[in-house]
């Protein structure tokens, strides 16, 4: 009977000192309670999100949130806000998605939460683009650095050709290749006609020497002739299309453009680049057509729209220059139990086809 005793004062005195030490169970945060329908919050941010004359939304965000709410069978109101506010809303549990495209910091990843990108965007720069635009930058293309390095590279060796022909020709070939300077003169003007192989004919080497150095010229001309005129080529090409590579250098000697707070903005700050602030992207491609300013760095969905909107296609090019990236996510109060189901939705969806069809809807990609 003791024995029996003893038994359960240590099974009860372990089982006591068991749950006394265990830890209180956490409130499960990841299982905030969801209200049907759905409050969705938007915030104005053409193409993202866009107020319709008549009230209703539409644009990238909401049709892409329409079809994760449509795999998710979920029921949705949207209400409109403006992007402080929906902060505000979303901390305070009032709606339960918000859709707006906003640049994640660490103020915001401390209040709501971002789900998986439903779109990934390029950050591209804007620049004035009309006819005597295109005519300055065809002069500048040709007046570069780069340009001038080039051509002096071939002359070079075509005037090193040109003594080498006239000191072989001039002991036997007075006729053709003079002494003197006007004998310099002479060996050039032959280097630079047979490489562009017009070969007038007036000037002919008649020693072997001379004979050899024609031949191997001839073929080292093609070659040059072949790189230099690839190399113009293709510089005149992307230059006149924008496609042109812009050197963090040449950042900082340009007047550029951002919205402020977006991720063009931050990465201009991150490399100490000078720039104008502008509150919306209407205004700064004003000013990029005005030539005000020299390039408008912005991510390039809602920069195409706003160049469509505007009827600014002809005045304004797009480079196709990637400078940094970024993306637009859903955002959610933190904690919620949508998160990993919309999460498992967007992983799903990005490779469908329809997918790319609605960004296609509000900035088609033809032109830039």
């Amino acid at each position: 009977m003791q024995y029996r005793f003893l038994l359960a004062f240590v099974l009860l005195f372990a089982w006591h000192l068991g749950y006394a030490q265990a830890p209180a169970s956490a409130p499960d945060s990841t299982n905030r309670p969801v209200t049907t329908p759905l409050q969705v919050g938007v915030a104005e941010k053409p193409p993202y999100v866009i107020r319709e004359p008549d009230g209703t939304f539409s644009g990238l965000s909401v049709d892409r949130w329409d079809q994760v709410a449509d795999e998710l069978k979920l029921e949705y109101q949207l209400k409109a806000y403006s992007e402080a506010d929906l902060i505000e809303a979303l901390t305070a549990g009032k709606v339960q998605v918000g859709l707006t495209p906003l640049t994640p910091s660490a103020d915001l990843l401390h209040r709501v939460q971002f789900t998986q990108p439903y779109h990934l965007y390029e950050v591209r720069m804007a620049v004035p683009g009309g006819a005597e635009t295109q005519l300055s930058m065809l002069l500048s293309i040709v007046f570069s650095a780069d340009f001038l390095k080039a051509f002096l590279s071939v002359f070079c060796v075509l005037a090193l050709i040109g003594v080498i022909i006239w000191l072989l020709e001039k002991p036997t070939n007075e006729e053709a290749f003079r002494k003197g300077f006007s004998g310099l003169g002479d060996g050039i003007w032959w280097s630079a006609i047979t490489m562009t192989t017009v070969g007038y004919g007036d000037k002919a080497p008649v020693t072997t020497g001379g004979k050899i150095v024609t031949f191997v010229w001839v073929f080292l001309a093609l070659v040059l002739t072949s790189l230099f005129t690839a190399s113009v080529t293709s510089s005149l090409t992307t230059g006149l299309m924008g496609n042109g590579e812009v050197k963090l250098s040449e950042l900082k000697t340009m007047k550029l453009g951002v919205v402020g707070g977006s991720t063009g903005e931050k990465f201009l700050q991150a490399r100490r680049v000078d720039y104008t602030p502008y509150a919306n992207p209407q205004d700064a491609l004003q000013d990029v057509e005005k030539e005000t300013i020299e390039g408008f760095l912005h991510d390039r969905t809602a920069t195409r729209y706003y160049l469509l909107e505007q009827d600014l296609t002809s005045e304004v090019n797009l480079s196709s220059q990637q400078f940094t990236s970024g993306y637009a996510s859903f955002l959610v109060p933190a904690g919620s139990a949508l998160l990993t189901p919309i999460n498992a939705v967007l992983v799903q969806k990005t490779s469908d086809l329809s997918w790319q069809e609605v960004e296609n809807k509000y900035a088609p990609r033809a032109g830039n």
